[in-house]
């Protein structure tokens, strides 16, 4: 524990901090074979889990009918194209990091990153289907 004095003459007293097993914590909550709540609204560790695991998931505060995330795995492969082939040179091993589409609306597909909003709600579902259903607005 340390004593530091301000200009005020008042006195703050800061404790060292509790060692917390973070790692711990961190693998249980990121464990792909944990269960995920099928049956109703979830949280975003919920959402998440079902991502890692294949399925589409969705909020039912969003607006736009038809809108869902999926996971896109990650893979590699070599520069054949624009614009890659401008930044590298042909053949060169990419690495293409796992992340997270959206399909919007208009059913166009973008990254996607959550909102606070997003990270907080638990109105969290999964989407049935395999996609073919997916149309152009």
């Amino acid at each position: 524990m340390e004593t530091l004095s301000l200009k005020r003459k008042r006195v703050v007293t800061v404790k060292e901090p509790t060692p917390v097993k973070a790692k711990a914590v961190i693998d249980k909550a990121a464990r792909v074979d944990a269960p995920v709540q099928s049956d109703g609204p979830m949280d975003f560790a919920g959402a998440l889990l079902a991502l890692k695991r294949g399925a589409r998931v969705a909020r039912t505060g969003w607006n736009g009918k038809g809108m869902f995330l999926f996971l896109v795995p990650g893979s590699v492969f070599h520069v054949s194209r624009a614009p890659l082939l401008g930044i590298y040179p042909r053949g060169r091993e990419i690495r293409y990091r796992p992340h997270i589409d959206m399909v919007a609306a208009d059913g166009s597909v973008g990254t996607w990153v959550a909102s606070q909003s997003d990270l907080l709600e638990a109105d969290w579902v999964t989407v049935p289907g395999d996609g073919a259903e997916v149309e152009a607005a």
